[in-house]
């Protein structure tokens, strides 16, 4: 048993059973680890009888079918932050081990994933329209960011089956200090949707965290950096007047829409106090 390495350094389409695309030209077998460690994005085609595929960097997508023999517990591995593995449609990996997907890293199933369980942790995990999922238990982390249904599976996930309050914990994160992705966002909607019984407290925790003044703080301070950068070195530009329009922006609750257009097209005086104001 080895683990055997992929070779490529490029992008692109590349075929699993072309010994030139693995380390020392040898492509893996019923008793080996394919393990995919470039950090590139990779379409790989081609069927395979292995004992584990094991993602630990770059963006992989794969096109055909697996089948695992069995040689390892672990089936499928994607073990190390930034790395991803997709399953598309007609593809396959079968197989009756575990399924494990690690911190910072993502598995997305567009085709056929069989096994005998799956642990995720800290990861994120979609299930498309049509795909299918035969996993025997599913055991899911307080930060996993779960895309689609797992009804009819065991599942310990602390947001599915958690409690009103790590819901707003996580609220008051991202919408007074940004510290929480907008995907966490989408998926504190769906537990407050379809798992808390109390639906309201969240809109009147909502509610008050918008009309705090931490919450135009931070995002005016946000798309201050966006647009104007932590520098600005054209003296074109009043940077405490710009500031102190995007926080009115953020008060009064400005459509998107209307921001960016008064963005694009604004006119007149660009400063207030020094000489050379245009």
């Amino acid at each position: 048993m080895a683990t055997i390495k992929w070779a490529v350094t490029t992008f692109g389409t590349f075929d699993f059973n072309d010994p030139a695309n693995w380390q020392f030209g040898t492509v893996p077998g019923a008793l080996d680890i394919a393990q995919f460690d470039q950090n590139f994005a990779n379409i790989v085609t081609g069927d395979a009888r292995i004992a584990e595929l094991l993602v630990t960097q770059g963006l992989i997508d794969v096109t055909g079918s697996y089948t695992i023999s069995g040689a390892q517990s672990t089936e499928l591995a994607v073990s190390s932050g930034g790395a991803a593995l997709f399953i598309e449609p007609g593809a396959s990996i079968s197989g009756t081990g575990n399924i494990s997907v690690g911190s910072g890293s993502g598995l997305v199933v567009r085709g056929t994933l069989s096994g005998g369980s799956a642990t995720f942790t800290n990861a994120q995990f979609t299930l498309q329209p049509g795909s299918i999922f035969d996993v025997g238990t599913v055991n899911l982390g307080s930060g996993d960011i779960i895309h689609g249904s797992l009804n009819g599976f065991t599942v310990t996930n602390a947001i599915q089956n958690g409690n009103a309050r790590e819901a707003l914990r996580q609220l008051a994160l991202a919408l007074d200090a940004g510290a929480v992705s907008y995907q966490i966002l989408g998926q504190l909607a769906w537990f407050v949707r379809d798992r808390m019984t109390d639906t309201r407290r969240i809109p009147k925790a909502v509610d008050a965290l918008l009309n705090g003044p931490r919450y135009a703080d931070n995002w005016s301070n946000y798309w201050n950096t966006v647009l104007m950068g932590r520098q600005v070195r054209s003296q074109l530009v009043d940077p405490m007047a710009f500031r102190k329009w995007l926080h009115a922006q953020f008060e009064n609750n400005t459509p998107w829409n209307k921001f960016v257009f008064d963005l694009i097209t604004a006119k007149g005086q660009e400063c207030v106090f020094r000489a050379d104001c245009k």
